[in-house]
């Protein structure tokens, strides 16, 4: 009788986990099978990654081919879709010898991939079949995203000056992949780059702390203008890292100057009709005289003058009548250019503002009654 092989789908109903199955059978006298050898596809899994600092990753689990389990598996190591290299399940794994004790010393494989780019990856491993067939068993898949932690480090602090309209920056930055070389640092001023600099000075503090040779230092000083501005400072990356980190950042307003003059021109006017006239007296609660009035009119926007006409006219710098501003003050003398025997804040024209008199108080007035008069400033 000619013996027919079974077919496939029955082989698979017996509890085979094989995906392919192929029987070879030789006959003995033309009447029977002398052998029957079932060819599997490897078993096995990917157990893990771990990444290292340089961002190698090394890649551990089991596989095992049921036809040759005393043999060590050959495992291929893909990224994405980019076959990486191979390696062998040479060493011991007790699932190995779980699922044939004949494995006892073969089954664990272990794989360390080169430096992986940044970004996000699928790291496969595959069994390549030991027998008949040529086939290869996905033993696992994992997925990793590798975040850039070789960007440059580096610090920046910022200070300022408001009468000057300045700010300056003293900065350090090195990259660690390659710190020898000097980073260029971005400025940006509200968000736009205005300037690239290297930063090329000593810093032998950074050097020492961080053990890093060459320099790594950057200074410098802009004038701004009025308004508020913002300044960042950022480090260009220059080796494995794919961003540029920022240093530091400062939001400074300069204000446009209070015109004084014109403040202590209004400010006087504010005096008229509210308080006396007494002599000597240069305070509100008593009242005021003419360099009372003055006096005290330019301690309230900060400045110090003398209590008297005639020194005061010694402190200001003389000017013009086509020079004064209001706010400046004028002088009356007796005679020209002599002894100041009474003074007003100016307020422009031909008028000004003054502690007049005992019946008038504190009130706007022409200047121009008096025939010498002089102009003075002390605040341009």
């Amino acid at each position: 009788m000619r013996f027919k092989p079974p077919s496939t789908r029955a082989l698979l109903r017996t509890g085979l986990s094989a995906t392919v199955a192929i029987i070879t059978v030789g006959l003995v006298n033309g009447t029977s099978p002398a052998s029957a050898v079932v060819n599997h596809l490897p078993v096995g899994a990917m157990d893990s990654l771990v990444v290292a600092k340089n961002r190698a990753v090394t890649l551990t689990g089991w596989a095992l081919d049921l036809d040759a389990p005393a043999a060590a598996l050959s495992v291929r190591i893909q990224q994405d879709s980019r076959v990486l290299g191979s390696t062998t399940a040479a060493a011991p794994d007790a699932r190995a010898t779980r699922t044939d004790a004949r494995a006892a010393t073969t089954g664990g494989f272990r794989f360390v991939t080169a430096p992986l780019s940044f970004g996000s990856h699928r790291l496969c491993a595959y069994g390549i079949n030991a027998g008949v067939d040529t086939g290869k068993t996905l033993l696992g898949c994992k997925d990793l995203v590798l975040k850039d932690q070789d960007i440059p480090v580096g610090l920046a602090r910022f200070t300022s000056n408001a009468n000057r309209r300045t700010v300056s920056v003293n900065a350090w930055a090195f990259d660690p992949n390659v710190p020898r070389s000097s980073v260029s640092l971005q400025m940006r001023f509200n968000n736009v780059l205005r300037e690239i600099h290297p930063a090329n000075k000593v810093n032998a503090g950074v050097d020492k702390k961080y053990s890093v040779p060459g320099n790594h230092g950057f200074t410098r000083t802009w004038n701004l203008g009025y308004g508020a501005t913002k300044i960042c400072v950022s480090a260009r990356n220059l080796g494995a890292g794919s961003s540029n980190p920022a240093l530091g950042c400062l939001q400074v307003r300069f204000a446009k100057p209070v015109n004084l003059n014109a403040k202590l021109a209004a400010l006087a006017k504010t005096f008229v009709g509210k308080y006396r006239y007494v002599m000597g007296a240069r305070n509100p609660k008593v009242g005021f005289d003419c360099s009372g009035l003055t006096q005290y009119l330019y301690s309230r926007i900060g400045r110090k003058i003398a209590d008297t006409a005639d020194p005061q006219r010694h402190q200001f710098r003389a000017i013009t009548q086509s020079q004064a501003r209001p706010g400046d003050l004028i002088f009356f003398h007796q005679g020209r250019g002599g002894y100041v025997w009474h003074v007003g804040v100016y307020e422009g024209g031909n008028s000004m503002v003054a502690a007049a008199n005992e019946e008038q108080g504190i009130r706007s007035q022409s200047w121009n009654w008096w025939p010498n008069v002089s102009f003075g400033t002390v605040l341009h």
